[in-house]
Parts: structure tokens; C-alpha cells; sequence
């Protein structure tokens, strides 16, 4: 399980805009080619496939679900960015749109400047 967090702002998730909802689907892709070799399951690709909430009832495994997170040596979780995971799959980063990427860095009080 990975957790992602923003670039610019550690302290909060990934937001999810289109372009690094691509992104994450090309990390995912990657992995999957990576692990092919030793039967990945290609169709599952997508985290809610795989996430289930701790404490609740897996009917299939008949077994109560529990999450065992690795732990860094400061003793939180280890998170990345999607520039991180980018990098260590090989997967080819595509261009923002300089007009999507102002719009994401316009303050957010509802007025945006034309560029």
C-alpha cells in the first residue's frame, strides 16, 4: 500500500486531478509489467480492489481484516509522491497544460487571472 501525499504540501494527501489520476494508472500499469513474470493479476490494478477497511469482516477469507504498515525510522508510515513512484517504475511523465497548471496555483478565493 502506498501512501501518496502532495508534493508541496507533505502534511496533506495527493489530490486527485485527472492528470495524476493518469499518472497513477501508468504507475500501476508499470508494476503490473513489472510483476507479470510471477503471475500479477493485470485486472486488478485499481487500490479499491485491494483496500479493505480495517476491523470489518472478509467474508471470502472468512477473517477479520487487520493492516500491518511498515513503519520509518521516525515511526510513521512512509509516504510518496507520484513523482517518487514515477521515477522508480520508469514510467514517462507527461507535461501539465500551463493553463491547468496556473488555474492549481491561483489562490482559492474564487478569482482567477488570465494568463
Amino acid at each position: 500500500m502506498w501512501f501518496l501525499r502532495d508534493p508541496k504540501n507533505p502534511a496533506k494527501a495527493q489530490p486527485a486531478f485527472p492528470e495524476k489520476i493518469d499518472q497513477y494508472v501508468r504507475i500501476q500499469r508499470a508494476v503490473v509489467d513489472r510483476l507479470a513474470r510471477i503471475g500479477a493479476d493485470a485486472a486488478a490494478r485499481d487500490a479499491v480492489r485491494h483496500i479493505r477497511i480495517p476491523g470489518s469482516f472478509n467474508t471470502a477469507g472468512e477473517q477479520f481484516v487487520k493492516w500491518l504498515l511498515p513503519l520509518n525510522q521516525h515511526g510513521t508510515t512512509f509516504t510518496y509522491t507520484l513523482a517518487d513512484l514515477t521515477a522508480f517504475f520508469g514510467v514517462e511523465e507527461r507535461p501539465v497544460h500551463h493553463r491547468v497548471q496556473a488555474a492549481r496555483d491561483a489562490p482559492m478565493n474564487g478569482s482567477l487571472r488570465a494568463s
